[in-house]
């Protein structure tokens, strides 16, 4: 995209590429790792503590109200899935950032249009 030849920016030094791709990766590594945990501690306590009755009731994204407080197993299951859902997203952020930084404007708005797809694909998911 951007490069030397067209003299708009000096190609980005692979040390900075291989330093941004283990941020990137320890952001998804460290995510998923958090979303899982929470997942496990949480279904063991529900399965440990929670009734049949605390989980017939329909689950609504946009109203968790009634869920909270019920059990802290249920609480950290949606947490585990707020920090799953929300990991790829806190990815391309800090893909947007780093290549704003590097003055990689193409490869920054094109992770932008991408970021731009998820949120909107979270908003529709919630609001269907």
């Amino acid at each position: 995209m951007t490069g030397a030849h067209d003299g708009a920016a000096p190609p980005v030094p692979s040390a900075d590429i291989d330093r941004l791709a283990g941020q990137l990766g320890r952001i998804l590594r460290y995510g998923v790792s958090l979303g899982a945990l929470l997942l496990t501690v949480g279904g063991l306590l529900v399965a440990l503590q929670a009734s049949p009755s605390d989980l017939q009731r329909p689950l609504d994204l946009l109203d968790l109200r009634p869920w909270l407080g019920m059990s802290p197993g249920i609480e950290l299951l949606l947490a585990g899935i707020a920090v799953l859902v929300g990991t790829p997203i806190a990815r391309v952020c800090a893909s947007v950032l780093a290549f704003h930084q590097a003055r990689e404007s193409d490869y920054a708005a094109l992770v932008s249009a991408v970021l731009l797809v998820l949120v909107a694909s979270v908003v529709v998911g919630l609001l269907l």
